[in-house]
């Protein structure tokens, strides 16, 4: 059997061993389920109750990206296309039974559907009908929650009781499990509202609107009325947004709201941009603080996330993270990646890779990984076949293995370092090749030389590596001894 051998050099070099470090741009894959410009409601949920998160696009058929990491993501299909072409939806326990469904709003032809569907196990839904309507609202949005505080689901839709823009519609689910829509007439219609969350803290859940110059906020009653209060952000005649998204921005127990603004001032030559958060008192009223503001902007998507993991809030918006710098108004920003995303109406937080941080999916079901906590771009492993030489010295034997976990081969480096018994460090190995994408790359029966004048004791042998881009990963090491000092 061939042996490639390492030569241990007689005098050791004393090495610094460098902290990881990063480039700005996350690294990103596409994950099996995208189905080209076929864009639909993305969804995180352990699906196969493994301890990790899979990643799911519900269009026309449900799609699952199945998490297997460091290994290939697994694919899974759900053929429930005739039900509708999903606009938007929640991933939620509809039924109650301790599994995840779906409940969203889809069109099919030239009318809408409300509907969910029921996770039976095993990889089975079954599809429910809630409602048809005579228009079919492409720009529908809704939210699935308690609303009333009866204990079941409930859903709050942007459009009226036809599918239409004469306001919005509520949806009661009745004990029998039918549902009732109540009209709430205004101009909400179209607006991409929020999830749902009890704004106020009195146990109802609540939502947030734009709307022309302000943001609406309803508060949900127990006779199943909404009442609304206008939270006025600028002076300029009119604007867009994109959905706002709820989170506790300053950790003090209650839900904030964070929105991107892009204030129409003289279209099409001005379209100036702004990030805000608006601090919630605890009882439903709201202080804006405006956080990034550039020239022009449209359609900006954020997520609510801590991005460095420094234990604060951060937000990301579209092509940005905006680090918040420790008190909550002052904010860098850092470009995470330079793909170009004109629209985008979805921007996920989760921990996909479950290093601890949080990375972000968009609705390509694109994966940005978070490097924060240096996750196993590349995966080192050292498999020890002779670790004991003589004193007069002799050979180690190891396999070694890398598994480059990202969907395209990367050239990069490989270092192997052997430290001493005195703290002493020698670099015996350096190498550029490039790793192939999805499988491990295997050097059989490695051999290190270790010369008969080096002192007895105990060794260690370490493999580290990394790519442009990626930075340095952590690696694997052995221990090998030279004899003299027990095993």
């Amino acid at each position: 059997m061939k042996r490639y051998f390492l030569t241990f050099a007689i005098i050791l070099l004393v090495s610094l061993l460098t902290s990881p470090i990063y480039a700005q741009l996350w690294p990103d894959q596409t994950l099996p389920s995208w189905q080209g410009d076929n864009n639909g409601p993305v969804g995180v949920f352990d699906y196969d109750n493994d301890g990790d998160l899979d990643v799911w696009l519900m269009y026309g058929p449900l799609l699952g990206s199945i998490n297997h990491l460091p290994n290939l993501w697994g694919e899974y299909q759900e053929g429930v296309q005739d039900i509708a072409f999903a606009q938007d939806g929640d991933w939620i326990d509809f039924d109650q039974d301790g599994d995840i469904d779906f409940v969203f709003y889809g069109t099919m032809i030239n009318e809408g559907r409300l509907a969910w569907l029921e996770y039976l196990g095993d990889g089975q839904f079954d599809a429910h009908l809630i409602q048809e309507f005579t228009e079919g609202y492409t720009s529908g949005r809704s939210a699935a929650g308690d609303i009333d505080g009866d204990g079941d689901i409930d859903i709050v839709t942007n459009f009226d009781l036809n599918g239409g823009s004469q306001g919005f519609s509520t949806w009661y689910q009745q004990p029998d499990g039918s549902f009732v829509g109540v009209l709430t007439n205004n101009s909400m219609a179209g607006f991409p509202q929020s999830d749902l969350g009890d704004l106020n803290c009195d146990g109802l859940l609540d939502f947030v609107t734009p709307s022309l110059g302000a943001l609406d906020v309803y508060f949900a009653q127990l006779d199943q009325t909404w009442d609304m209060i206008h939270i006025d952000v600028t002076d300029l005649q009119s604007n867009s947004y994109s959905e706002p998204k709820l989170g506790d921005f300053d950790q003090d127990g209650d839900l904030d709201i964070a929105v991107f603004q892009n204030f129409i001032d003289d279209y099409p030559d001005d379209w100036p941009a702004t990030v805000s958060w608006y601090e919630n008192s605890g009882v439903g009223d709201f202080t804006e603080h405006v956080i990034y503001q550039q020239d022009y902007g449209t359609d900006w998507v954020i997520a609510i996330l801590d991005a460095d993991s420094d234990g604060d809030t951060d937000l990301a918006v579209r092509h940005l993270l905006l680090l918040n710098q420790g008190d909550n108004v002052t904010f860098d920003s850092l470009t995470y990646t330079d793909i170009s995303i004109p629209f985008i109406d979805q921007l996920i937080a989760a921990d996909i890779d479950n290093d601890g941080d949080t990375d972000l999916l968009d609705e390509e079901v694109r994966w940005f990984v978070n490097p924060t906590n240096d996750p196993p771009q590349f995966i080192i492993r050292l498999v020890p076949r002779q670790t004991t030489v003589p004193s007069a010295g002799g050979e180690v034997v190891f396999d070694g293995m890398v598994y480059n976990q990202f969907p395209q081969p990367l050239e990069g480096h490989v270092w192997a370092d052997v430290t001493g018994p005195n703290g002493t460090t020698a670099r015996v190995w350096h190498r550029l090749m490039t790793f192939p994408n999805g499988e491990w790359l295997t050097w059989p029966d490695l051999g290190l030389t270790v010369p008969g004048n080096l002192i007895d004791g105990e060794y260690r042998l370490t493999v580290r590596g990394g790519a442009a881009g990626y930075g340095f990963v952590p690696g694997d090491s052995l221990r090998f001894v030279k004899e003299g000092v027990g095993r």
